[in-house]
């Protein structure tokens, strides 16, 4: 009995063992249920607050998001939706809709339900609206890029919670308000872009505790005031900073010159004032743009430290003294504009050997020395004006052996001497200014060669002889000036041939002979002017053909005759001038004849 009991007991033992496994076991799975459910239930919502936001775009945005659809298995299908990623645990961490063309807003999206969420993209749509508060609450989220939308409202001061964004864009939007000086509590931040908005009022002094910055953008903001602020010195890791377009106002900081790693410096465009810092320690800067300010003074000798210069903007503003002589020191020199200063001095020595130059602005300036050997061959230069400067020696041959050059502009200098012939070496060359010197000699039959050429102007010199008939070998020619020069012989009927040809001043020279009819094939002429030569004869009715001349003067010749009653049918003649001729008969009834501005 005893042994019986015994193996009762231990049966019964065991088997309340067991029930309390089983009940410990199923009360464990009881209580683990609602985190398996939570999960889920995350998951889920993050995929309707999608299919909610999608149903809220246009018809062809949804159309593009076709792939957003909800299946039986839901939590295993949205991470293979168009512009969406996962991570490991399926719930969504990026949000990369760049350049899909979508049109809405950004309200019906609920930014909070994605707590994971490290990436948006949506760049380059048609996003309208504020952008949400909710999305301030993402604090995971490292890039953020809303740029190039139509989003409106402004800069929360509440993005300072976005505590782990590295990348910020939202520029070309129509973002108005302020910029907020909360955001110098963005230390993390290294690229913020904010630029072509509407933003307003002036940069906070906060912004220079964003130590981590490497680029900053707050150009074309056309109502951004004030001054730049001198905490702009400690972004010692700054290396792009853009500020064009804006009434920023005030001197350009002393500070500035800290930023050692500064490679692009863009300030044009504004209301900067007072001297050019020394820049001469940063030493990395690739692009200078200060265009369009009202600096003045003398540019710092440490300029010509800045040997890695690829571009150099410097016009309109009110600088003086000398040009930094190595400014092509480096050899990498390709944009370099100072149009419209007080320059004086030579044409920087680096120049002339500075094979890297593509364009090379320097007019309206009172540069002097001799010209003919301050430039070389330069096989990438494409355009050059040198012109209304005091520029002395002759127009160098060498022009001629630039093979990309287009236009060549030294109008309005001192140059003497003959036009090379070499110039009609230029196969790509469009455009020939030289006018506004004392040129002497002969138009040589050379530039007939410019098959390329548009423009070919060489008025008020001292040239003599003929124009080559020659010049008819130039086809797309549509402006040819030769006024005030001392050029004779007859008006080559050859001219005719230029079919293109807009505008054509002859006035002021010794033309004689009778105006050639052939020259109504000038089909596409709106100016002509042979004023104050010697011509005789009468005037061609053929004239009339000339459907798009709107002027017209040939007063001070010696014409003859009757004006031909066809220009009563040019509709598009706004002035002629025909006075001191011996012109005779009744005056034609076109208005042309009748304005204000017109003599006969």
């Amino acid at each position: 009995m005893v042994s019986l009991f015994a193996k009762s007991s231990f049966f019964v033992s065991t088997l309340y063992i067991c029930l309390f496994q089983y009940l410990c076991v199923s009360s464990f799975f009881k209580t683990s249920a609602p985190f398996v459910v939570s999960t889920d239930a995350n998951i889920n919502e993050e995929a309707e607050a999608l299919i909610k936001w999608k149903l809220s775009l246009d018809n062809q945005s949804q159309h593009f998001l076709s792939s957003w659809q909800l299946e039986g298995n839901r939590s295993s299908s949205d991470c293979s939706w168009l512009g969406v990623g996962c991570d490991e645990s399926k719930r969504i961490t990026h949000l990369n809709l760049s350049n899909s063309g979508l049109s809405g807003t950004l309200q019906n999206l609920s930014f909070s339900s994605f707590s994971n969420l490290v990436s948006i993209d949506f760049e380059y749509n048609y996003l309208y609206g504020d952008i949400p508060l909710s999305i301030y609450s993402l604090s995971k989220l490292t890039h953020l890029n809303l740029g190039d939308n139509r989003l409106t409202g402004f800069l929360s001061p509440a993005v300072a919670n976005l505590s782990s964004l590295s990348y910020l864009n939202l520029s070309q939007n129509w973002l108005s308000g302020t910029i907020p000086r909360e955001i110098g509590l963005m230390t993390g931040l290294s690229d913020v872009f904010i630029d072509t908005n509407l933003i307003s009022g002036t940069i906070p002094k906060e912004i220079g505790n964003m130590k981590s910055l490497r680029m900053l953008a707050l150009d074309d903001n056309t109502n951004l005031t004030g001054s730049i602020p001198s905490s702009i010195g400690n972004l010692t890791n700054l290396v792009g900073f853009s500020l064009s377009g804006t009434k920023i106002f005030g001197n350009i900081p002393t500070e500035i010159g800290k930023l050692s790693n500064l490679r692009q410096l863009t300030l044009d465009c504004n209301n900067l004032s007072g001297a050019l810092p020394s820049l001469g320690n940063l030493t990395s800067l690739t692009v200078v743009s200060l265009a369009y300010n009202q600096l003045n003074g003398s540019l710092p000798s440490t300029m010509n430290n800045l040997t890695r210069l690829t571009n150099f903007q410097l016009a309109y503003n009110n600088f003086i003294g000398q040009l930094p002589d190595q400014i092509c020191g480096g050899g990498l020199l390709m944009y370099f504009s100072a149009i419209e200063n007080h320059f004086t001095g030579p044409i920087p020595t680096s120049l002339k050997n500075c094979s890297s130059i593509i364009r090379l602005r320097l007019e309206g300036n009172q540069l002097t020395g001799n010209l003919t050997e301050a430039f070389g061959v330069h096989p990438n230069l494409y355009y050059i004006n040198l012109s209304g400067n005091k520029l002395e020696g002759e127009v160098s041959p060498k022009w001629g052996q630039c093979p990309n050059l287009t236009s060549l502009n030294i109008s309005n200098n001192n140059l003497s001497g003959s036009i090379p012939p070499a110039l009609g070496k230029g196969p790509q060359l469009h455009v020939l200014d030289l006018s506004l010197n004392y040129l002497t000699g002969n138009i040589p039959e050379e530039l007939g060669s410019l098959k390329l050429l548009l423009k070919l102007m060489l008025s008020e010199n001292q040239l003599s002889g003929e124009i080559p008939h020659i010049i008819r070998m130039l086809p797309d020619l549509e402006s040819l000036d030769l006024a005030t020069n001392n050029l004779r012989g007859s008006i080559p009927k050859e001219l005719g041939g230029c079919s293109k040809m807009i505008q054509l001043n002859l006035e002021n020279n010794k033309f004689e002979g009778s105006i050639p009819w052939e020259m109504t094939n000038m089909n596409s002429l709106e100016n002509l002017d042979f004023s104050s030569n010697l011509l005789t004869g009468e005037i061609p009715p053929q004239l009339a053909k000339m459907k798009r001349l709107e002027t017209l003067n040939l007063s001070h010749n010696n014409l003859s005759g009757f004006i031909p009653s066809e220009f009563d049918e040019m509709k598009s003649l706004t002035m002629v001038d025909i006075s001191f001729n011996q012109l005779e008969g009744p005056i034609p009834n076109s208005k042309a004849f009748w304005a204000k501005k017109s003599t006969y």
